[in-house]
């Protein structure tokens, strides 16, 4: 597959661009096909094994139900959402009032939300409605909690004795500073190895373990940028296949 670049925008795009005009199968509406979901991820899949990571669609593609159709099969996939370049179009008519279609201010920033919400791009929200089912109704004891656990804020004096650095302390569930040990690493096992002799750990902390660092992640994106979006997108991503 060749690759270019997509105008002056400083995207790299490969030169052939899978159409989803398509995908979908919802009777009414402009460009009405019928190929349904596990057709549309089946040309998706065979499209990114060959090197394409420029997909395009359309509101009114099956009136909407083209873009539904392409989120949900890169979700299905596994695919990370930075990894594929996702072109739609917003000016067709999305309803019979004046202001429902055309090239207007209105008319665009409304259509830019609809098609994020059918290609359920705004995974954000889709995790915090997915919550319920990712804690499982868990209720944990109360505890003092350090609130940035990673091994440069734990050390020991020349005594043994060990001593922890700069917290931010708040009462929350144990396996908090737990998980934030585990993601910039520095702890031997024999801590863990301690500590689940001491307190064994409940169920599912694999699963909270991620949900509870996503926080961390997204507030080192907030000041620090560089990967750590990619690394809060691919934290957003496990966890929603999870709850899937």
């Amino acid at each position: 597959m060749r690759y270019n670049r997509f105008g002056n925008t400083g995207l790299v795009v490969s030169e052939l661009c899978l159409g989803a005009m398509t995908f979908g199968n919802k009777p009414g509406g402009f460009f009405q096909h019928d190929l349904d979901q596990a057709g549309s991820t089946a040309l998706v899949k065979q499209a990114l094994d060959g090197g394409v990571n420029f997909v395009d669609t359309a509101n009114v593609y099956s009136s909407g139900q083209s873009e539904e159709f392409l989120g949900q099969a890169l979700r299905d996939l596994g695919i990370a959402r930075d990894q594929v370049v996702i072109a739609t179009k917003g000016m067709g008519p999305m309803g019979e009032g004046p202001n429902d279609a055309g090239c207007s201010r209105y008319h665009l920033l409304g259509q830019i939300d609809a098609s994020l919400a059918r290609l359920g791009i705004d995974a954000g929200e889709r995790l915090a409605e997915t919550l319920p089912k990712l804690l499982g109704g868990r209720s944990p004891q109360a505890s003092l909690l350090h609130g940035d656990l990673w091994s440069g804020n734990a050390a020991f004096l020349a005594d043994g004795l060990p001593v922890l650095f700069d917290p931010a302390v708040y009462f929350g569930d144990r396996e908090t500073d737990l998980a934030m040990t585990e993601l910039f690493g520095g702890f031997p096992r024999s801590f863990y190895a301690a500590y689940a002799e001491a307190w064994p750990l409940d169920a599912g902390y694999a699963v909270r373990r991620d949900l509870y660092n996503l926080y961390h992640v997204l507030n080192h994106a907030n000041l620090f940028g560089g990967g750590y979006a990619a690394q809060a997108e691919a934290l957003i991503g496990r966890l929603l296949a999870e709850a899937r």
